[in-house]
C-alpha cells in the first residue's frame, strides 16, 4: 500500500494514494453536467443517472461508499490530542464486525464475503482512533468502513501507519485523515498488447 504524508501549517493530512478519487470524480461529474448544452436537455427528460457512490456520516467519521464494490471509496476522520488522551471508555472486545444498516440491503458487505476468502478485514477509520465512546468505536466495525487487506499488511504496515497518525495528533492541534483502498492494475504477462487491468471478484 503506497502512502502519502503531507504536513501543513497547524496540522497534518495523512492518507493512502488516491483516497479522495471518488469525491473528485463526483465534483467533476457535476461540473460537466452543468456544462451540458441546452440542446441536449431532452436526453435528461426523466432525470440524470446517479453514480453508485453514497455518502454516510457517523459519530466519529464520514465515508463515501461504493455500492458496486461494497467498499469505501474514502473515509474521513478528525483526530485531536484530547480525543486520544482522555476518556478512553470504549472496550474493543464489545465491538464486532457487522453489516452497516445505513447501506441498502442489496449493496451491503457482509462477514460471509470475507469467510474463506484469504483476505483480512481492514479498518479504514481505525477503532483505536475512537476509544472515547463505545458507539463511536462500534461504528468503525461496520463493514462499510472495511476493505480487504492482506493480513500481514493489516497487522503490520497499516497498523504502524495508524499508530503514526495518533502520534501526530499528540504533536499537532489536529490531524485530518483521508484513507481508502488502492486498486493496483496487474499485467497480462505478455498477452496481446501487454495491457494492464484491475480484476474484480464477481458475486
Amino acid at each position: 500500500m503506497n502512502r502519502a504524508v503531507r504536513l501543513i501549517a497547524g496540522g497534518a493530512i495523512v492518507g493512502s494514494v488516491l483516497t479522495a478519487t471518488g469525491f473528485i470524480l463526483i465534483q467533476e461529474q457535476a461540473r460537466l453536467l452543468k456544462e451540458t448544452p441546452e440542446a441536449n436537455d431532452h436526453l435528461f427528460k426523466y432525470g440524470i443517472p446517479e453514480n453508485s457512490i453514497s455518502v454516510h456520516t457517523y459519530k466519529g467519521h464520514s465515508l463515501a461508499y461504493d455500492n458496486a464494490k461494497r467498499t469505501p471509496v474514502w473515509v474521513a476522520e478528525l483526530l485531536t490530542k484530547d480525543m486520544l488522551q482522555y476518556n478512553k471508555t470504549a472496550n474493543r472486545h464489545q465491538s464486532h464486525f457487522k453489516v452497516d444498516p445505513n447501506v441498502l440491503v442489496e449493496y451491503r458487505a457482509s462477514n460471509t464475503d470475507y469467510l474463506g476468502s484469504g483476505w483480512s478485514r481492514g479498518h479504514m477509520a481505525a477503532a483505536a482512533n475512537h476509544s472515547q465512546d463505545q458507539q463511536e468505536m462500534n461504528e468503525t466495525f461496520y463493514l462499510s468502513n472495511v476493505v480487504p487487506q492482506v493480513l500481514n499488511n493489516n497487522i503490520g504496515y497499516w497498523s504502524r501507519l495508524e499508530l503514526y497518525c495518533r502520534e501526530l495528533a499528540g504533536r499537532y492541534k489536529e490531524v485530518r485523515l483521508l484513507t481508502g483502498p488502492l486498486f493496483v492494475p496487474q499485467s497480462t504477462n505478455g498477452h496481446k498488447g501487454d495491457s494492464s487491468y484491475v480484476h474484480y471478484e464477481s458475486r
